[in-house]
């Protein structure tokens, strides 16, 4: 097969590979990524020992593997075996934000399995642990939050080979597609079981069983996404992006920020800026 590797000027990648972090061998992690691709990504490989996940946060892409096309939308996951032929590009003048990392499944201990495109919020919670390691490599703020983030990105590659990865249920997607385009409304667990129609318990195990997360986890997940994008995309204050994501107040939006990605909004948008300007 002959490989294709085009990348536009306009694409932006960060690389987490063994040579940085040491523990990713134990846990059979090659090398993972954070992708921000613009108009020219044309991707044509297959690898002979390393399977692939990939997370799209953002934006659309095409996959073609097996002998199938998949459309790549926001918040689908795919997943690559190895000795498997693949091909990822954008649409014209098209974008993508994505996360994707490459392990052994003889480590991990799920050989076998066979490629898989699906509508999966699991990618978030992968594009933010490796978010948190790409900040802690750069701070080398502490030792004992790195072990932790090590700890969650097993986790998160544990999760996404469990059986429970499949196909969001259709009344999960619509309460997804509900709170992302009206991240602002005060969005409660009574607001979300009238919007599927769902007891609140019943809401609970299939957002537990689609997706791994309880409700509120769901609802500050997507929060959490569209107030990224804002950090990264946009010029708006951090109290403005703080009310338009749906967070009672601003110190209580960076509080939370700042638990779940060790540093501020204010710093985690100027990584942003640094790299825009380079």
């Amino acid at each position: 097969m002959d490989e294709i590797i085009e990348v536009g000027p306009e694409c932006r990648e960060r690389f987490l590979c063994q040579r940085d972090y040491p523990e990713f061998q134990s846990i059979g992690v090659f090398v993972a990524g954070l992708s921000d691709l613009h108009e020219i990504h044309h991707i044509k490989r297959e690898f002979t020992q390393w399977a692939m996940f990939s997370a799209t946060l953002d934006g659309h892409g095409l996959l073609q593997v097996a002998g199938k096309e998949y459309a790549l939308q926001a918040q689908s996951l795919c997943y690559i075996p190895p000795h498997t032929a693949f091909e990822i590009s954008l649409k014209p003048r098209g974008f993508r934000q994505s996360a994707w990392i490459m392990v052994d499944t003889h480590t991990t201990g799920v050989p076998g399995m066979q490629p898989w495109h699906r509508r999966c919020d699991l990618g978030s919670q992968l594009y933010h642990c490796l978010e948190s390691l790409d900040y802690e490599r750069n701070t080398h703020k502490s030792d004992l939050i790195r072990g932790g983030l090590i700890q969650q990105l097993s986790l998160n590659i544990t999760r996404l080979f469990r059986k429970n990865t499949t196909m969001v249920d259709s009344r999960l997607e619509g309460l997804m597609a509900a709170v992302r385009k009206d991240p602002g409304r005060a969005w409660n667990l009574h607001d979300m079981c009238q919007h599927v129609s769902l007891s609140s318990s019943h809401l609970h195990r299939l957002c537990q069983k689609g997706l791994g997360l309880s409700p509120k986890q769901l609802l500050l997940s997507l929060r959490m996404n569209y107030a990224q994008f804002l950090l990264q995309q946009s010029q708006r204050s951090v109290t403005d992006i703080a009310f338009s994501a749906g967070f009672s107040s601003p110190d209580y939006f960076s509080t939370v920020f700042r638990q779940q990605f060790g540093q501020s909004p204010r710093a985690y948008r100027s990584q942003f800026q640094v790299r825009a300007e380079a």
